[in-house]
């Protein structure tokens, strides 16, 4: 019997939390409901959710999150050039001093309109240099180390899968080797006879478990 779809009831608060996705896709969701008659819950995760938009949804929002990252990875702003290539504190130095020479450029922006213009490529070439570190920042840092164990566990596999296939192989061919003598011993004995009537005696002989088919194919 075919099971009706029954709607689901929304929670009382109005607010529905739920996760989509899976593995590095996963995500916190939230849905809210009934907005005409919001319950308290619902206008706090409101008050909640335009707070982050804002912070986040201006450009200089942007550079400041970034920054903020990098900022909690170090306790001043040392030159990049110092620190170990691609280290986390590497890529907060790199972040900290892409992100002044943006606020900079924003900054005379805002003083002298006119010169948006001339800022263009330089604004367009640190807001990318950014957003490619920080890019590289969150996920290098959350997912090399086991990616790259995957990567070794994966090549290991490999090698032994290939041993192993190797190894089969050997066995296979002395198990052949076998086959083909004892029919040359059976055409000197019973010469003129078919290729399938010598597999068979080979099987009968030798007491093996693959096929006449298999033997005649071998030897």
């Amino acid at each position: 019997m075919k099971k009706k779809n029954i709607p689901k009831t929304p929670p009382p608060s109005g607010v529905e939390r739920y996760t989509v996705g899976d593995g590095l896709t996963k995500r916190n969701m939230v849905k809210i409901t009934g907005l005409r008659n919001p319950s308290p819950e619902a206008i706090a995760e409101l008050d909640a959710m335009f707070k982050r938009i804002g912070k986040v949804s201006t450009f200089n929002g942007r550079i400041r999150s970034s920054e903020k990252w990098a900022q909690d990875i170090l306790a001043c702003d040392p030159d990049a050039e110092q620190l170990p290539y691609e280290s986390e504190a590497w890529y907060a130095a790199k972040i900290i001093s892409v992100a002044g020479l943006l606020q900079k450029i924003m900054a005379r922006i805002h003083t002298y309109p006119e010169a948006a213009r001339k800022e263009t490529d330089a604004l367009a070439k640190f807001a990318f240099e950014l957003g490619v570190l920080a890019s590289e920042a969150a996920h290098k840092f959350a997912f090399e180390a086991d990616a790259l164990l995957g990567i070794s566990r994966r090549a290991q596999q490999r090698i032994r899968g290939k041993i192993r296939g190797q190894s089969i192989s050997a066995e296979k061919q002395v198990v052949h080797n076998s086959w083909k003598e004892e029919a040359d011993k059976i055409r000197k004995e019973k010469p003129g006879k078919s290729k399938s009537y010598v597999a068979g005696i080979v099987k009968s002989r030798l007491k093996s478990s693959a096929s006449v088919r298999t033997i005649r194919a071998v030897i």
